[in-house]
């Protein structure tokens, strides 16, 4: 099936058939050639071997005429033998008396003289035939002479020919033919620059220019493609502002969400559990032990203890209070624990040390958080993964050293991260989630670059490399 589709693929190729088409047409015309010649061939060569067998019987009659005066039979007839003039597309054999029968050893076989291939001597067909010449001397038939077709030399010249007109037609079509293929390699050469640059549109490269194509008619579309990519190119750079926007308002939203729900649901509960806890000692020195106030209050107080707890990781979600307190090292290993403890059968392994991460920028150090914490939820919910890894290092780097699309520059103060998983992974290159894609959106929008490479059954990996202290 491979090969078929191969093939098929192969024939339907521009240049192929450029090709293909005057080499079909030369053969084609070749076949019609060599039916023509063979068809003349065969006309020529009947009246070659009359006119020469004529003439043969013409000069051996002659002969015969000249050597009847004054010679003996035996004598004349043994002249004649060495006298036979070789005369062109026939042979002449002088045989004794008595050896009619054995004329035909007289000849060798006229295969074996021609230097023609044996398909086109069979084609083109030997004339056959054997005319015998009775010798008369004084009354007396001393022997015979015999004339065969032979039929060789005039096969040879049309074989020659043959191949002369063959080797004429196949130079010229092959001229034409590389010619036309040159044309039409210079004139594919843009075509494939276009298709080259559509499939880097595809992939989210819209800094692609194409070269001049040189041609009236593929200028035009070159243009447009430009235009196309130019026009892609500032949509992007507006959605990536208009993303940081929305991700900066949002996060602006969720802070003071959480400074509300810090500073005032944080002390309202805090009352509450003091005003239960004072209900509860009032009632256990005014009434008996066990009495219906005394649990009440202490019910309340139970359920304010779970209320504290939902306000916390509510807190924790809307603004992770230990990055702004302990840091991004302990804010990615408070993430973990608290994860582990919610899918105990997957473990995790971090590689984030204090001293790499320390003084980090709050919106890279809280990119970074948000980009873990998401890929974390994508490995609880998608990958079925029994093991993940997660590796935070900062380093001076460039963008080209981050396993994305290279870019010149200096070595630069930069985040590297990597989130591995062993789950059922994906095909590469297929389209990511909204969960991925918004790590790439919060990655680019601080100038930093996001590779996600997957294989099915063996896992995805996201890295992601982060300039520290503004846009590369």
């Amino acid at each position: 099936m491979n090969d078929s589709s191969a093939f098929f693929r192969r024939f339907n190729s521009l240049g192929f058939q450029i090709v293909a088409v005057p080499v079909a047409v030369l053969v084609v015309w070749l076949a019609a050639a060599l039916t023509f010649i063979v068809a003349d061939a065969r006309e020529r060569i009947q009246s070659e071997i009359a006119s020469s067998t004529a003439l043969a019987r013409a000069m051996m009659e002659g002969a015969m005429q000249s050597l009847q005066e004054g010679l003996d039979p035996l004598e004349a007839l043994d002249r004649l033998s060495r006298l036979s003039p070789p005369i062109r597309h026939v042979r002449i054999a002088v045989a004794p008396s008595g050896q009619e029968a054995a004329a035909a050893t007289l000849f060798p076989g006229d295969d074996a003289e021609t230097r023609a291939p044996g398909w086109f001597v069979r084609l083109i067909g030997l004339p056959q035939g054997l005319e015998t010449l009775k010798l008369g001397f004084s009354g007396r038939t001393p022997g015979y002479v015999f004339i065969t077709p032979n039929p060789v030399d005039e096969i040879d010249e049309i074989w020659r020919d043959f191949l002369y007109l063959s080797a004429i037609c196949g130079s010229a079509t092959f001229v034409n033919a590389a010619a036309v293929y040159l044309v039409f390699a210079r004139t594919l050469r843009p075509i494939r620059a276009l298709g080259a640059g559509l499939e880097r549109l595809e992939q989210g490269d819209f800094t692609t220019v194409l070269p001049p194509a040189r041609l009236d008619e593929l200028e035009p579309i070159r243009d447009r493609f430009n235009r196309l990519a130019a026009s892609l190119l500032t949509s992007e750079a507006e959605n990536r502002t208009l993303y940081q926007r929305v991700v900066s308002l949002a996060e602006t939203e969720r802070k003071g969400i959480a400074r509300e729900l810090h500073d005032e649901l944080g002390p309202c509960l805090f009352g509450i559990r003091a005003e239960t806890a004072s209900i509860v000692e009032i009632a256990a020195a005014l009434l008996p032990q066990g009495s219906v106030i005394s649990t009440r209050a202490k019910a309340i107080n139970d359920l304010v203890d779970v209320v504290q707890q939902i306000n916390r990781r509510v807190l924790e979600a809307l603004r992770p209070v230990t990055l702004a307190e302990l840091g991004l090292a302990a804010a990615l290993r408070d993430l973990v624990d608290t994860w582990q403890e919610r899918n105990p059968s997957a473990l995790v392994a971090l590689d984030a040390a204090d001293a790499e991460v320390e003084g980090v920028d709050e919106p890279v150090a809280l990119a970074v958080y948000r980009i873990v914490q998401e890929c974390l939820t994508n490995v609880a919910r998608h990958a079925s993964a029994d093991f993940a890894e997660i590796v935070v290092k900062r380093q001076r780097s460039t963008p080209a050293a981050a396993p994305s699309d290279p870019r010149p520059g200096s070595a630069i103060d930069a985040i590297r991260l990597r989130v591995r998983d062993n789950g059922t992974g994906f095909l590469d290159g297929a389209r990511a989630g909204l969960g991925l894609r918004g790590v790439e959106e919060r990655a680019r929008g601080l100038g930093g670059q996001v590779t996600i490479t997957a294989r099915p059954g063996q896992g995805v990996a996201v890295d992601v490399w982060l300039p520290i202290g503004g846009v590369a």
